[in-house]
């Protein structure tokens, strides 16, 4: 088992980049797909400063995020794994991912 971490400028290049991984939600939306050998979890925009808020609530300062977003993948079977050596969208090794697998 492997974990894979991508970046990229949007969801889209993803989609793009794995079309043989992705499927249709409920909604028509062009998302990327689970099987039994591979998990996508499509984590989005991270975070880089949280907001700032006053005791009442109000917002001091909007957090930041980034202006890229990414994608986490876990390969059960790593047979799999040339299928996600990806020429358009970047692998990152992320010493404390911003979201791991359970």
């Amino acid at each position: 088992m492997t974990d894979l971490y991508f970046t990229a400028p949007s969801k889209e290049d993803f989609i793009n980049e794995l079309p043989e991984f992705t499927g249709t939600n409920q909604f028509g939306e062009t998302v990327l797909t689970t099987t039994k050998a591979f998990a996508c979890d499509f984590v989005g925009n991270i975070e880089l400063e949280e907001a700032i808020f006053e005791r009442d609530g109000e917002l001091i300062q909007p957090s930041i995020m980034s202006d890229y977003v990414c994608l986490n993948v876990r390969v059960a079977d790593d047979s799999l794994l040339k299928e996600f050596e990806l020429t358009n969208v970047e692998q990152v090794y992320p010493d404390t991912p911003h979201a791991q697998w359970a």
